[in-house]
């Protein structure tokens, strides 16, 4: 949402900070976008998806809020470290790992790790003892404007070959996950997905693996930035019809990120010039997209 605020009226906003542009945070939206999305998924935990907004105070209040965390990098689990949090409420879920990435995480207490091919299987034989694992699957979301189901995520069909091998070398997997893309316009997708990944519960036990206790829904849930605000309520109304076909043992996890942390931040900058082009005046600010507006180009702002 985008407010324009004449001089003589704008030093609301501006008392608050000592320089434009800056984020302002307020942690009484982020509460309540917590709170509105838990009871939109009753029974599912929430892990936050740190590399959304990293900000501590935004950190400090989901963990008060008794929050989990989904981190996909060393940074992002000092960061937390930092905030008191223990590597207990942490999942690592980058499908794509180095070697010295895992040991950190496994130095520090993070126990549950996400793979979508069997090349990053060999990676954590080591930690095999000490470790539970996900594997990543991958479903295309037409009405999602950032598509992540080319960059990361197994085809489902090949859900039982993985298992076998991580099963062979012995590696507990004991989850399944998905991220359907980000902004979703529906949650139709997260639905089906969650569908698959129960009709697959049944095919792993069936096969004789070890059965699956949880499964990851992801993120994508979407936050406003022009118009109206998203009813979570009505936008989950998709996944919770699946949620009541899920059997006992299963637990369902979710990865929200900007639909917490987007209504939590408000960007203060000035208009700093303007000048008449052949289409019309522009006017120009202190702020644009290489700084906090970059995601008009990447993140489907």
């Amino acid at each position: 949402m985008i407010d324009v605020f004449p001089r003589e009226s704008a030093h609301t906003w501006l008392d608050l900070v000592e320089t434009t542009p800056s984020l302002v945070f307020d942690p009484e939206v982020c509460r309540q976008q917590w709170t509105d999305l838990s009871r939109a998924l009753p029974g599912v935990t929430l892990y936050y998806a740190v590399k959304s907004n990293p900000y501590p105070g935004l950190l400090q209040t989901i963990a008060d809020e008794a929050g989990c965390f989904d981190v996909a990098s060393a940074a992002e689990m000092k960061m937390l470290e930092q905030q008191g949090v223990h590597p207990s409420r942490m999942i690592h879920t980058h499908p794509i790992k180095t070697d010295v990435e895992i040991e950190k995480a496994v130095a520090a207490g993070v126990t549950t790790f996400v793979v979508d091919n069997v090349d990053e299987l060999w990676k954590l034989i080591p930690h095999r003892h000490a470790i539970r694992v996900m594997l990543r699957l991958s479903f295309i979301a037409p009405d999602a404007p950032i598509d992540l189901s080319r960059k990361f995520g197994a085809p489902p069909q090949d859900t039982l070959s993985i298992l076998d091998v991580a099963n062979d070398s012995g590696i507990r997997v004991d989850g399944l996950c998905f991220h359907v893309g980000s902004q979703a316009a529906t949650a139709n997708t997260h639905a089906d997905a969650l569908a698959v990944c129960l009709d697959l519960c049944q095919q792993i036990r069936a096969e004789g693996l070890p059965e699956i206790t949880r499964i990851d829904i992801g993120g994508g849930f979407p936050a406003h930035y022009l118009g109206e605000a998203v009813d979570l309520t009505a936008f989950c109304a998709p996944i919770r019809e699946v949620l009541t076909q899920v059997p006992d043992g299963i637990d369902i996890l979710a990865e929200p990120g900007r639909v917490i942390s987007a209504p939590s931040m408000a960007l203060v900058c000035k208009v700093v010039g303007r000048a008449k082009r052949r289409d019309g005046w522009w006017f120009y600010l202190d702020d644009g997209v290489y700084g906090a507006q970059s995601g008009r180009l990447f993140d489907g702002m």
